[in-house]
């Protein structure tokens, strides 16, 4: 494991690194090695790429990361299952990351997003579809990753990693293998997601999903595995980048099977926000939020993509009838229903799955 900003100390493990690091190391490091890049000059780490311009002068500086995720934004990660943090790059860093992205758009370098899936109507088969007006690149893709200095930069540093993890103390799984980083660019034009989590089950293996919007520059960090979301039609230009980040501890048999005891519902409020809590969750959600499944698939693919809407709605509606036939967990749904309206009535803001 290597320091990403000095890139010549090597340690032998993310406990190591971490020691090292508030030892002395961040001092050391910070002054040898902390890049000031004033407009059009990237880091002295790597060349510029001929037609990216920097607007800004920025420092290339991950060490900021221990600073800017705090054990308050932690704590609220863990107990709430998200956390937003303002301003996490500062302004020069994140226009600069904005001039790569919007260079790997113009030279047509992104690739439409898809979305993939087991056939319901084809037994055995795979659904692929794409959604209207989102692009995207991997950055495991090396030909793309290595024609933007600042994104390779992210890509291989573990600073990140490191500074949630010395808060939650999750079992992160550190260098490149451990995580996948994601530019994205929806053109407007009514771009959205569905209802999904991004961690939907096994063999999946992501822990956290840090979003950094790059208009403006904001990030949010999320549980992959237990936070329901979707984007919402765009009808402007929206820069992203997504880093999701592995554990070894997802998709366990817990958090793979619903087991509910007569004590369990006996404090019903203790109960849901258990259940809020927990990746099992995802067993009962397309049918809790049915509608909401519904309205975001339709807002999606509807207009520009009727194949795979059609595709989509057999699936959604195969997977409300299968829950329909299993009465208990129904009549768990229902309840779970009711109560969500309930808190949606005195309470519109409140977090409920």
């Amino acid at each position: 494991m290597r320091c990403s900003l000095c890139l010549t100390t090597y340690y032998c493990s993310r406990q190591c690194q971490v020691q090292a690091w508030k030892q002395g190391h961040k001092l050391a490091c910070t002054k040898s090695s902390s890049t000031t890049c004033t407009p059009a000059a990237p880091s002295s780490h790597e060349q510029p790429t001929a037609g990216i311009v920097y607007p800004l002068p920025f420092v290339r500086d991950s060490s900021r990361f221990y600073d800017q995720i705090t054990a308050s934004h932690s704590a609220d990660l863990m107990d709430h299952g998200f956390t937003v943090i303002d301003n996490f790059l500062g302004g020069g860093w994140a226009h600069a990351l904005l001039a790569e992205l919007q260079f790997l758009v113009k030279k047509n370098l992104l690739v439409p997003n898809k979305t993939q899936f087991p056939s319901t109507t084809t037994p055995g088969a795979v659904a692929q579809y794409e959604k209207p007006h989102i692009f995207e690149a991997d950055l495991h893709n090396h030909s793309v990753r290595t024609q933007v200095p600042e994104f390779n930069a992210l890509f291989h540093q573990d600073d990140l990693l490191l500074a949630l993890a010395q808060h939650t103390n999750l079992p992160l799984i550190p260098g490149t293998h451990g995580k996948t980083l994601k530019v994205q660019f929806n053109e407007g034009q009514g771009g959205c997601f569905p209802c999904h989590y991004d961690n939907p089950g096994r063999p999946n293996k992501r822990r956290l999903t840090c979003l950094l919007y790059l208009n403006p520059s904001w990030k949010v960090v999320f549980s992959s595995d237990r936070v329901l979301h979707r984007v919402l039609p765009s009808h402007a230009r929206r820069y992203c980048l997504t880093v999701w980040i592995d554990s070894h501890d997802v998709n366990t048999d817990q958090h793979e099977s619903l087991s509910v005891a007569p004590t369990d519902l006996a404090d019903w409020p203790a109960f849901v926000t258990k259940l809020a809590k927990s990746p099992v969750q995802r067993l009962l959600s397309r049918g809790v939020y049915a509608e909401e499944y519904l309205e975001s698939l339709t807002q999606c693919m509807a207009n520009d993509a009727p194949e795979g809407f059609t595709e989509m709605m057999h699936a959604h509606h195969a997977h409300l009838t299968r829950m329909k036939a299993n009465a208990p967990l129904q009549s768990l749904v229902d309840r779970l229903r009711d109560y969500k309206r309930t808190i949606e009535a005195t309470n519109p803001s409140a977090i409920f799955l």
